[in-house]
Protein backbone atom coordinates (compact mmCIF):
# COMPACT_ATOMS: atom_id res chain seq x y z
CA UNK A 1 0.00 0.00 0.00
CA UNK A 2 1.49 3.35 -1.01
CA UNK A 3 1.48 6.45 1.18
CA UNK A 4 -1.40 8.14 -0.62
CA UNK A 5 -3.58 5.08 -0.04
CA UNK A 6 -2.61 5.02 3.65
CA UNK A 7 -3.46 8.69 4.12
CA UNK A 8 -6.79 8.19 2.34
CA UNK A 9 -7.66 5.33 4.71
CA UNK A 10 -6.95 7.28 7.90
CA UNK A 11 -8.04 10.84 7.16
CA UNK A 12 -11.48 10.49 8.75
CA UNK A 13 -9.95 9.48 12.10
CA UNK A 14 -7.37 12.19 12.75
CA UNK A 15 -7.41 15.88 13.62
CA UNK A 16 -4.19 16.39 11.67
CA UNK A 17 -4.68 18.66 8.67
CA UNK A 18 -3.96 17.02 5.34
CA UNK A 19 -2.08 20.20 4.41
CA UNK A 20 0.22 20.26 7.44
CA UNK A 21 2.70 17.70 6.15
CA UNK A 22 2.65 15.86 9.49
CA UNK A 23 1.37 12.58 8.08
CA UNK A 24 4.06 12.61 5.43
CA UNK A 25 6.66 13.14 8.17
CA UNK A 26 5.38 10.09 10.06
CA UNK A 27 5.54 8.01 6.89
CA UNK A 28 9.07 9.28 6.22
CA UNK A 29 10.12 8.30 9.75
CA UNK A 30 8.70 4.82 9.24
CA UNK A 31 10.81 4.49 6.12
CA UNK A 32 13.94 5.85 7.81
CA UNK A 33 13.69 3.34 10.66
CA UNK A 34 12.89 0.27 8.55
CA UNK A 35 16.22 -1.32 9.52
CA UNK A 36 15.94 -0.44 13.23
CA UNK A 37 14.88 -3.37 15.39
CA UNK A 38 11.93 -2.67 17.65
CA UNK A 39 8.26 -1.90 18.01
CA UNK A 40 6.17 1.27 17.62
CA UNK A 41 4.65 3.01 20.64
CA UNK A 42 2.02 5.75 20.41
CA UNK A 43 0.82 7.68 23.45
CA UNK A 44 -2.20 9.78 22.57
CA UNK A 45 -4.23 7.75 20.08
CA UNK A 46 -7.46 9.76 19.86
CA UNK A 47 -9.56 8.15 17.09
CA UNK A 48 -6.77 5.96 15.74
CA UNK A 49 -5.71 7.75 12.56
CA UNK A 50 -1.97 7.88 13.12
CA UNK A 51 -2.08 4.47 14.82
CA UNK A 52 -3.39 3.00 11.59
CA UNK A 53 -0.76 4.90 9.62
CA UNK A 54 1.97 3.27 11.70
CA UNK A 55 0.34 -0.17 11.49
CA UNK A 56 0.00 -0.05 7.71
CA UNK A 57 3.46 1.42 7.11
CA UNK A 58 5.12 -0.94 9.59
CA UNK A 59 3.36 -4.26 8.93
CA UNK A 60 6.18 -6.30 10.44
CA UNK A 61 6.29 -4.38 13.72
CA UNK A 62 4.07 -4.61 16.77
CA UNK A 63 2.18 -1.36 17.41
CA UNK A 64 1.43 -0.52 21.07
CA UNK A 65 -1.26 2.10 21.73
CA UNK A 66 -1.73 4.00 24.98
CA UNK A 67 -4.70 6.29 25.61
CA UNK A 68 -7.34 6.97 28.25
CA UNK A 69 -10.00 7.21 25.51
CA UNK A 70 -11.66 9.60 27.97
CA UNK A 71 -9.68 12.63 26.90
CA UNK A 72 -6.83 14.48 28.56
CA UNK A 73 -6.44 13.00 32.06
CA UNK A 74 -5.16 16.04 33.95
CA UNK A 75 -6.22 19.57 34.74
CA UNK A 76 -4.25 22.22 32.93
CA UNK A 77 -0.84 23.18 34.25
CA UNK A 78 0.43 26.72 34.26
CA UNK A 79 1.44 26.55 30.58
CA UNK A 80 -1.22 24.20 29.27
CA UNK A 81 -4.14 25.48 27.25
CA UNK A 82 -6.07 22.26 26.72
CA UNK A 83 -8.16 20.82 29.55
CA UNK A 84 -9.18 17.59 31.26
CA UNK A 85 -11.56 15.51 29.15
CA UNK A 86 -10.71 17.20 25.85
CA UNK A 87 -10.08 14.88 22.86
CA UNK A 88 -12.08 11.97 24.22
CA UNK A 89 -12.77 9.14 21.78
CA UNK A 90 -14.97 6.07 21.79
CA UNK A 91 -12.63 3.13 22.43
CA UNK A 92 -14.95 0.70 20.65
CA UNK A 93 -15.02 2.94 17.58
CA UNK A 94 -11.22 3.07 17.58
CA UNK A 95 -10.96 -0.71 17.92
CA UNK A 96 -13.36 -1.20 15.01
CA UNK A 97 -11.44 1.28 12.87
CA UNK A 98 -8.21 -0.63 13.55
CA UNK A 99 -9.71 -4.11 13.33
CA UNK A 100 -7.95 -4.95 10.07
CA UNK A 101 -4.56 -4.24 11.66
CA UNK A 102 -3.50 -7.48 13.34
CA UNK A 103 -0.27 -6.02 14.74
CA UNK A 104 -1.95 -3.62 17.19
CA UNK A 105 -2.16 -3.84 20.99
CA UNK A 106 -4.29 -1.58 23.23
CA UNK A 107 -3.42 -0.26 26.70
CA UNK A 108 -6.42 1.82 27.82
CA UNK A 109 -5.97 4.00 30.88
CA UNK A 110 -3.66 6.73 32.11
CA UNK A 111 -0.08 6.44 30.88
CA UNK A 112 2.36 5.50 32.39
CA UNK A 113 0.22 3.48 34.82
CA UNK A 114 -0.63 1.16 31.92
CA UNK A 115 3.00 0.54 30.90
CA UNK A 116 3.67 -3.22 31.11
CA UNK A 117 5.94 -4.24 33.98
CA UNK A 118 7.87 -6.54 31.67
CA UNK A 119 8.41 -3.72 29.15
CA UNK A 120 7.99 -3.96 25.39
CA UNK A 121 11.57 -4.51 24.28
CA UNK A 122 13.39 -1.96 22.11
CA UNK A 123 11.30 0.83 20.57
CA UNK A 124 12.06 1.93 17.02
CA UNK A 125 9.43 4.67 16.79
CA UNK A 126 7.68 6.45 19.65
CA UNK A 127 4.96 8.97 18.82
CA UNK A 128 3.81 11.44 21.46
CA UNK A 129 0.56 13.33 20.88
CA UNK A 130 -0.51 14.31 24.39
CA UNK A 131 -0.80 18.14 24.33
CA UNK A 132 0.11 18.58 28.02
CA UNK A 133 3.38 19.11 29.87
CA UNK A 134 2.96 16.38 32.50
CA UNK A 135 1.94 13.78 29.93
CA UNK A 136 4.91 14.70 27.73
CA UNK A 137 7.25 14.40 30.72
CA UNK A 138 5.83 10.99 31.59
CA UNK A 139 6.29 9.91 27.98
CA UNK A 140 9.95 10.96 27.94
CA UNK A 141 10.76 9.40 31.30
CA UNK A 142 9.36 6.00 30.34
CA UNK A 143 10.09 5.82 26.63
CA UNK A 144 13.58 7.31 26.24
CA UNK A 145 15.44 4.61 28.24
CA UNK A 146 13.79 1.96 26.06
CA UNK A 147 14.51 3.48 22.66
CA UNK A 148 16.50 1.34 20.25
CA UNK A 149 19.75 2.73 18.87
CA UNK A 150 18.79 4.91 15.88
CA UNK A 151 15.18 4.90 17.05
CA UNK A 152 13.10 8.06 16.83
CA UNK A 153 10.92 9.88 19.35
CA UNK A 154 8.41 12.11 17.58
CA UNK A 155 6.47 14.86 19.37
CA UNK A 156 3.41 16.06 17.50
CA UNK A 157 2.98 19.44 19.18
CA UNK A 158 6.49 20.66 20.05
CA UNK A 159 6.03 24.06 18.41
CA UNK A 160 2.24 24.22 18.50
CA UNK A 161 1.05 27.53 20.00
CA UNK A 162 -1.64 25.70 21.97
CA UNK A 163 0.83 23.25 23.57
CA UNK A 164 3.69 25.23 25.15
CA UNK A 165 3.98 22.68 27.94
CA UNK A 166 5.09 20.00 25.48
CA UNK A 167 7.95 22.19 24.26
CA UNK A 168 9.01 22.91 27.83
CA UNK A 169 9.01 19.19 28.68
CA UNK A 170 11.25 18.41 25.69
CA UNK A 171 13.56 21.37 26.29
CA UNK A 172 13.99 20.48 29.97
CA UNK A 173 14.87 16.92 28.96
CA UNK A 174 17.54 18.27 26.64
CA UNK A 175 19.13 20.17 29.53
CA UNK A 176 19.51 17.15 31.81
CA UNK A 177 22.98 15.92 32.60
CA UNK A 178 24.00 13.19 30.19
CA UNK A 179 21.94 14.53 27.31
CA UNK A 180 24.66 16.80 25.99
CA UNK A 181 24.87 16.59 22.24
CA UNK A 182 21.29 15.39 21.81
CA UNK A 183 19.56 17.93 19.62
CA UNK A 184 15.86 17.85 18.77
CA UNK A 185 14.99 18.46 15.15
CA UNK A 186 12.12 20.94 15.12
CA UNK A 187 10.05 20.90 11.92
CA UNK A 188 7.86 23.54 10.29
CA UNK A 189 4.92 21.19 10.88
CA UNK A 190 5.26 21.87 14.69
CA UNK A 191 6.62 18.35 15.15
CA UNK A 192 9.94 17.56 16.81
CA UNK A 193 12.14 14.49 16.34
CA UNK A 194 14.81 13.16 18.69
CA UNK A 195 17.11 10.34 17.57
CA UNK A 196 18.67 7.85 19.97
CA UNK A 197 22.34 7.61 19.03
CA UNK A 198 24.13 6.11 22.02
CA UNK A 199 23.63 2.38 22.58
CA UNK A 200 24.71 2.81 26.20
CA UNK A 201 21.49 4.71 26.87
CA UNK A 202 19.28 1.80 25.86
CA UNK A 203 17.84 -0.07 28.85
CA UNK A 204 16.37 -3.47 28.11
CA UNK A 205 14.22 -5.01 30.82
CA UNK A 206 14.24 -8.24 28.84
CA UNK A 207 18.02 -8.45 28.97
CA UNK A 208 18.02 -7.43 32.62
CA UNK A 209 20.24 -4.38 32.15
CA UNK A 210 19.98 -1.43 34.48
Amino acid sequence: MDRNQIIEKIKTHTLISMKSGKLEVLLDMSELTKNVKGCVVEVGVYRGGTAKLFALSNPNRQIHLFDTFQGIPYDSGSLDIHYRGQFAADENDVRMFLLECKNIHFYPGIFPDTWPVEGLGPIAIAHCDVDMQKSAEDFINVIWPNMAVNGLMIFDDYNAPACPGVKLAVDNFMKKEGNEGIEPLALHSTQCIIKKYDERLYVSKIEGEE
